[in-house]
Order: structure tokens, then C-alpha cells, then sequence
């Protein structure tokens, strides 16, 4: 070999790697194949003989070898499969070429063209660093056809299917971040495997245009294999790449590679994935103009696969009482079976929040039409009529003005104009290179049904400043329980987390108190609160009855993957899915406040319930130190137990907290004493015990009862019942009013109502049930009647308030001692305990 070409073959940018087993005829054509290129990059050629069997690859690897010496070289090693021989490959070829700047795989049964690796190589030289590698078409021999993957890649494709052949052009740079081939994958996926460990570490693909790749296809070959075995290799190819397959990763790529929605209003359109984020519309005619061009190649394109037309302010309206993310979800899963969806809003008359079933939707009254793209494009192929007919429908009332009625089917029919227009500009493509992959606005879609069995996933765009947990609840009626939800809910936003709440009971319910939750998911006409006992209950307490594969379950899965973390609170469907949703990765905690029994002293309530499913659950959270313990007896490990002290639901306004407290003594004397009942009207707060309190203090004692009924039926009682209130002044004014609040409960937390009325020197007579004592010190800051039957808790009761009556030294003192103790407690240092528990569950879980 003369000085010339000893220096050409001491050069090498591209070293291109087969693997030799089982191909030893075949294998002469790759080399071939490769020997021919024109005005290649300087490149060598390493052949990794993998412990074949043939006689003949030996033969054949070394014939060509010395044919062509240093430019081949011939690399022996016992069998380890193809992806194993690819990293023998690549080592030696790394060690060997230190100039080496790109490494293409070759299968041994496989060709290219005569232009490939210079293609693949300037494409890769210009390419931005994150581009790992380059990839090209098919184009089949043996059985014939050709496969395009044009377009950019598109990782949430690449999720769902391998878009890549292992023919691929790899740069340096990326096998030297630490991405190689699983040496224990034998049985497929392995390229597909290799292209998901480079996205994991940052690197993406791009496609080569007229590359030249040939690939031969046989009715049975090593893909055909792996594909047989399809659905195994699939779940251990994602059990691989958690991280690629996990629920707020696949909304990541969502928002950026395939947003779901466009929402057109009369202003413009524009292309989101989180509906629930303002942003400014731009032309609609741009977003026809994508949805035309999608259409016609929907593996190479996207466009929304959902069209919002929405009439002026609706969508305002919607994001304001926080209904939009969820609602647009639900109007998804109900394209399923229907191509048009309507969401008609009503002004809430009675100060509810609702989503309900629509049974006879109205497209014309409707302020929102969501439509499947392809049934829109059908109607403008088509004529709206046959495309359009079959609808579903929602309802939201909400309080506040509500747009006025119509205006969003007109958006429509001018959308379907205009994008029968656009249909006309697309140019005539002749195409023989068909595109077989999944259509990109579904990818998202089927990954997460395939690898999650969850949909829709909430659309909710992922702030890595910020952490999502949703607040897991079967009814919100603003009681105790749905009070602590709500300041925990506001601390923890103080704190930086975003916070939905979900109601899993209820179609309607109390609007949340604004600065607590970023949206409010509801689920029209599921019935995912099922539940019972007999057969089914858990050491006599009742458990979930909704099926974990049920589209109810998947559902609701879908609304709560994408969260960090997820608190359940009285939910048996929060229950039935905390395991999956543990397993997706997702904190889970169950909120615990109160031990209940039944009329015959049977368990019931949350906690007797949770304790049936204590393994799903990262945290159980309680909201007094009496509960912990009884959770630690009932056999929770003590590393699950998190005990919150409950504080007042509000912050009060200073100035009202010191007026009660000055007026406080200036009332004693001169009247009766002033007793409040304040809560729900169900049996837990045993308003059926009032009567008789009341009869026995008449005419020294005057009475007020605030509330209404949530669970049971309410009582008789001997006075009218005010309807209840949550604006702070409203509170203030009714604790200020009153001397005394009473509670003959049947079994409590720590209620709330004592810590309030304690702050406005309001003395609480409460019966000694739960946690009560820990709000309150008898004879101290309040009285604790001792707990019994109904007649010993009422006539008990009745001797205190008649003794408070008649000694206003004592009143005076008791109230003074509730002044001292009320305030002294606030919920950010609640939060910010809970906060750093569910960071070290996570700690616990994995190690």
C-alpha cells in the first residue's frame, strides 16, 4: 500500500457496524452495498461476527476483510444477540478511531444506496447538537412496498411505535453520553430500546430525506417475532423508561409535539393543550389552514384533534369558576361516541358549581361545540349534516353572569366554509411512499391508554416551578371536613403548589372559596362512589365496589395521573385507584379526621375503610393526635402517620376580633345567655338532641341554629333553622353574637367552629367525642360534657348552659381563656409539614 493510500485508510468520520449472525450470503451484499458508496465520508467498516453457527460467515467475514484490509476489520465474540454485538461494535470503534465522529448499524440482510452515509453525514455535521442521530425512509425489497417517516421527529410517535429502523447514523457524542443497546434484550425492541434511552438522555432524531435505505422484508424474519410477542415487549420496554412513560412526561411532550385543543372564538383560534392557561388567539384561517394539511398526511402533521368553537366569554367563564380543564376532558371522553360535543353554561340560581349530563343538548343554545377534527372535515367534505348529527352533551351552571345563549354553532358552520376552502388549496400529491404511523394528534392518546390505561389525562400543562396535588373528595358542601380541604388547599398554594379539587360524589356543589384551588374537576354521570359490605367489607367496614378496569376507573385515573401528589378525603374511588396511581408514581395520602360507628356500633367512615387499602397510601394523614393513635393501633406503620392540628378555617379581621372581645364583657348581665348551634344537620352533629336542651334552658337561654342538612334527613326542631354561612364577617358576626357554641355531637375531629368561635372569645360546650379535647381544656377555655346516651349528653348539656347563665364570673373567666387560646394556630405551618412528609414518603417508597 503506497504513503497515499496507507494516510486514506488511517482516516475514519463514519465507522459502519453489522453484525454477523446467521446471514453469511446476505451479509456480501450489505458490505457491497456499503464499499459503493459515492464521495463517501472517510469511513471503515467493523464486522461483528457473533458467535454464528455458518461455517460460511467466517468464511465469507474474512474473505472480505482481506480483501480490504483496514477498511474492514473482523471482531469475533461468543453469541450475545444483535444489540450485544452492536456495543462490541461500538467500544472497539470508539478505541480504534478516536477521530471517529458518527457510527452507523447496518443489519447484515439489509442494504443502502449509494449516497447514504454522505447524506446522513453532511445532515448530521449541520444538524444542532441534540439531533443523536439521523434515520431515512424504507424502501422494501423481497416483498415489496416503501414506508415513509418524514416530517420531524416526533418523540410521542416514537412512544407508541418504533419510528426508526436501526439503519440509523449515530453521533459520537451520544454513545458517549452512556446511550448503548441492551445486551439482555434477544427477543426484539431492541432498536426501539436504543432510540428511547437517547431520548431519555436528551438527544433527538432527524429524519433523512431520499436516503437510499433498502430493507428486506420476509413474511417471517426476527421482527416478525417480536412482533407476535408484542404486548410483553411492549410492557418491559416501558417498565424500562419510566420516566419517558410517565404522566405529566406525556403531556410535556403533548403541549410541545401535539397540543389537543383548538379553540376558536369570535377574536381568533389558537392551539393549546391547557385550555385552563389564557393565551392570545391568533387568525383562525392559520389553524383551518393546519387542520386541512394534517388531514391529508396525519403521521407527518398535526393539527388539534379537538376544535372548541366557543362564543364570546364563555371560555372566560368557564376558566373562572375553574370548570375548564375538567369540562373540555369530559366533552373528550365523550367524542368517543359522538363527533360533536355541546357545553351549554346556566347561572347557578342557588350559588352551586355543577357539570352535569346534558340528555338533550341543544347545539344551537349551546356556548361551546367541541368537535372531532376528522367529523369537522367530513362535514366540510361531506356537508354538516351527516357529519354532525349524533352529538353528546354537558351542562355547567355557574355562578356569576353567563354568556348569553348560542353563538358557538355559528363559529362552527364557518369553520366548516372555511375549511372546505383549505381543502380545495392543498396541492395534489401523488404519494408511493405511503406513512403507516400513528396519526400524531393521536399518539398522546395511545400511549396513555396503552402504557397507562388512562384517558383522557387531565389537560394541564406541566410548571416545573410548581407541583400539582388534587384534593380527592365525594361531595364539597363547605362543612368541617370540606373546610380543612380548603385551607390547606390555600397554604399550600402560598407554598407554590397548584391544587385541584376533584369531586367524585356530586354533580353539584358549594363554589370554593377563591385563592384555594386552581380548578375544579367534576364527573357527570359516573357512578364512581359505589360501595358496600357483606362479602365485600374490610373487618366490617365497607369497601370500593368500582371495578379497576372499568372505563369509570381509567377515567378518573386519567384526571388524577398527572399529579404529584393526591389527597383523599372520604372518597372510596379516591381508594380503589391510589394504588394504581402510587405505582404511576404519584404521592398518594388519605386525609383521616373523624372515627365514626353506626346506629348499632358498627365501623364506618374513612378511617375504618381506609384501613383496608393502608397499603396503597404513602401517608395517612390525621387531623388529631387522637386519630393517629387509633391509626397506630389499627397497625399503620408510624413512618405513615402524619397528625396536622387542625386551625381556624378563616383569618379574622383584627379589628372584629377585638370589638367581640371588648363587647364580650360589656354583655354580661342585663340578659340571657346567647347559645349558637352551628354545623351540619345530620346525625355526627346530633341535632336531634337539641330539643331537649332547648326545653330545659327556656327563658334562660336564647337561641339561634345555623345550618342545613347534608347526609340525613334533618330533624324537627323547635326553632326556624337560618340557612348556613362561609363569608368570614358572617362568621365573625354570628361568634360575636353568641356567648356559647354548643355541640352535642355523636363522634367529631377537631372541629374547626371551636377554634373560630374560641378566637372571638365564644366559649365552646362541646360533648368529649374524638378529638374535641385537644381544641379544648375543661373548665378552662371551654366545658366537655361526657359523651353517653342521648338523654345523659342533652340534660348534661342543659346544667351547663344554665349554670353559664346564672354566673357571669364564670362566663367571663371561661371566655377569657378561649380569647387566649383561639388564633394560636395557623394552617401555613400545617402545609409545610405536609409538604415535607410526602417528599420523605417518596424517600421511604424507593429505597
Amino acid at each position: 500500500m503506497d504513503a497515499l493510500a496507507h494516510s486514506v485508510a488511517s482516516e475514519c468520520d463514519v465507522n459502519v457496524i453489522i453484525p454477523l449472525y446467521g446471514q453469511p450470503s446476505l451479509f456480501s451484499e450489505a458490505v457491497a452495498s456499503v464499499l459503493r458508496q459515492v464521495d463517501p465520508p472517510p469511513f471503515r467498516i467493523t464486522v461483528v461476527l457473533d458467535g454464528c453457527v455458518h461455517r460460511q460467515s467466517l468464511a465469507s467475514a474474512t474473505a472480505w476483510a482481506r480483501a480490504h484490509p483496514g477498511r474492514i476489520v473482523v471482531l469475533a465474540q461468543a453469541n450475545g444477540g444483535v444489540a450485544a454485538a452492536r456495543n462490541a461494535g461500538i467500544r472497539f470503534a470508539l478505541k480504534a478511531w478516536p477521530a471517529c465522529r458518527a457510527l452507523f448499524f447496518l443489519d447484515a440482510d439489509n442494504r443502502i444506496g449509494p449516497h447514504v452515509l454522505r447524506r446522513a453525514f453532511d445532515a448530521l455535521t449541520v444538524a444542532p447538537p441534540e439531533v443523536g442521530w439521523v434515520y431515512p425512509d424504507f424502501d422494501l425489497f423481497g416483498m415489496g412496498g416503501a414506508w415513509s417517516t418524514a416530517g420531524s421527529h416526533h418523540l410521542l410517535q416514537h412512544l407508541t411505535e418504533n419510528v426508526c429502523d436501526a439503519a440509523v447514523l449515530v453521533r459520537r457524542e451520544m454513545v458517549e453520553a452512556g446511550v448503548a443497546f441492551d445486551d439482555s434484550l434477544k427477543a426484539g425492541y431492541e432498536d426501539w430500546d436504543f432510540f428511547l434511552r437517547a431520548a431519555g438522555a436528551g438527544f433527538r432524531g432527524a429524519h433523512l430525506p431520499a436516503a437510499g435505505f433498502v430493507y428486506r422484508r420476509r413474511p417471517e424474519s426476527m421482527l416478525r417475532d417480536a412482533r407476535r410477542s408484542g404486548g410483553a415487549l411492549f410492557s418491559a420496554l416501558q417498565a424500562r423508561h419510566p420516566g419517558l412513560y410517565a404522566p405529566r412526561r406525556i403531556l410535556e411532550l403533548e403541549a410541545q409535539e401535539a397540543p389537543r385543543f383548538g379553540i376558536i372564538t369570535p377574536a381568533g383560534g389558537t392551539a393549546c393543550l391547557d385550555p385552563g392557561v389564557p393565551s392570545e388567539p391568533d387568525a383562525a384561517a392559520g389553524l383551518f389552514d393546519q387542520v386541512a394539511q394534517a388531514q391529508a398526511a396525519p403521521g407527518r402533521l398535526h393539527a388539534p384533534a379537538m376544535l372548541v368553537f366557543a362564543a364570546t366569554g364563555a371560555v372566560e367563564a368557564l376558566r373562572g369558576a375553574g370548570l375548564l380543564r375538567g369540562a373540555l376532558a369530559h366533552a373528550e371522553r365523550l367524542l368517543e361516541a359522538a363527533p360533536l360535543c355541546t357545553l351549554t353554561l346556566y347561572p347557578s340560581i342557588d350559588g352551586l358549581v355543577g357539570l352535569e349530563p346534558d340528555i338533550r343538548p341543544d347545539v344551537a343554545a349551546a356556548q361551546l361545540v367541541v368537535v372531532r377534527r376528522d367529523a369537522l372535515v367530513a362535514a366540510a367534505r361531506q356537508g354538516p349534516a351527516p357529519a354532525l348529527l349524533a352529538r353528546r352533551g354537558l351542562a355547567a351552571s355557574i355562578p356569576g353572569p353567563v354568556p348569553v345563549p348560542g353563538g358557538a354553532l355559528d363559529l362552527a358552520e364557518q369553520a366548516v366554509s372555511a375549511l372546505t376552502d383549505a381543502l380545495a388549496r392543498l396541492p395534489r400529491e401523488r404519494i408511493w411512499r405511503p406513512d403507516g404511523r400513528v396519526p400524531r394528534d393521536r399518539a398522546a392518546r395511545r400511549v396513555a391508554r396503552s402504557a397507562l390505561r388512562a384517558w383522557p389525562l387531565l389537560p394541564i400543562r406541566c410548571d416545573p416551578a410548581r407541583r400539582d396535588i388534587a384534593f380527592v373528595t365525594p361531595v364539597f358542601g363547605l362543612g368541617g371536613v370540606e373546610r380543612v380541604l380548603v385551607c390547606l388547599a390555600a397554604a399550600l398554594r402560598e407554598r407554590g403548589w397548584r391544587t385541584h379539587l376533584v369531586v367524585t360524589g356530586a354533580e353539584r356543589v358549594d363554589a370554593p372559596p377563591r385563592g384555594a384551588f386552581d380548578s375544579l374537576v367534576m364527573l357527570p354521570g359516573f357512578d364512581s362512589e359505589r360501595h358496600g359490605g357483606g362479602r365485600n367489607a374490610y373487618a366490617g367496614a365497607a369497601t370500593s365496589l368500582l371495578g379497576e378496569d372499568t372505563e369509570e376507573a381509567d377515567a378518573l385515573a386519567g384526571l388524577l395521573a398527572p399529579m404529584h401528589a393526591v389527597l383523599t378525603t372520604h372518597s372510596f374511588a379516591g381508594h380503589a385507584l391510589a394504588g394504581r396511581l402510587r405505582r404511576m408514581g404519584v404521592r398518594t395520602a388519605c386525609g383521616l379526621h373523624l372515627a365514626e360507628r353506626g346506629r348499632f356500633g358498627e365501623p364506618i367512615g374513612n378511617p375504618h375503610s381506609a384501613l383496608a387499602y393502608e397499603h396503597a397510601y404513602d401517608l395517612l394523614v390525621t387531623h388529631s393526635r387522637q386519630l393517629a393513635a387509633w391509626c397506630a393501633g389499627a397497625g399503620v406503620p408510624q413512618e405513615k402517620i402524619l397528625a396536622l392540628s387542625n386551625a381556624p378555617g378563616y383569618e379574622a379581621d383584627p379589628v372584629r376580633v377585638a370589638a367581640a372581645r371588648v363587647a364580650r364583657q360589656a354583655g354580661l348581665g342585663g340578659r340571657a345567655l346567647r347559645a349558637l348551634f352551628l354545623g351540619r344537620l345530620d346525625r355526627q352533629k346530633a341535632p336531634d338532641r337539641l330539643p331537649a336542651i332547648i326545653a330545659a334552658t327556656q327563658g334562660m337561654v336564647e337561641w339561634r341554629i345555623v345550618g342545613r342538612a347534608v347526609l340525613d334527613e334533618p330533624p324537627v326542631l323547635p326553632l326556624p333553622v337560618e340557612p348556613p354561612v362561609s363569608e368570614p364577617a358572617a362568621l365573625d358576626a354570628l361568634y360575636a353574637w353568641a356567648d356559647v357554641l354548643v355541640m352535642p355531637s355523636r363522634f367529631e375531629g377537631v372541629p374547626l367552629t371551636v377554634l373560630e368561635a374560641q378566637r372571638m372569645g365564644c366559649i365552646p360546650v362541646a360533648t368529649d367525642v374524638g378529638g374535641v379535647s385537644e381544641a379544648v381544656e375543661n373548665g378552662r377555655d371551654g366545658v366537655l360534657v361526657p359523651d353517653g346516651s342521648d338523654w345523659e349528653v342533652a340534660q348534661g348539656m342543659a346544667q351547663v348552659l344554665l349554670g353559664l347563665a346564672r354566673d357571669d364570673g364564670v362566663r367571663w373567666r371561661l371566655a377569657q381563656g378561649a380569647m387566649q387560646r383561639g388564633g394560636t394556630r395557623r394552617w401555613e405551618t400545617e402545609a409545610a409539614r405536609f409538604s415535607v412528609a410526602l417528599n420523605v414518603s417518596e424517600v421511604l417508597r424507593f429505597t
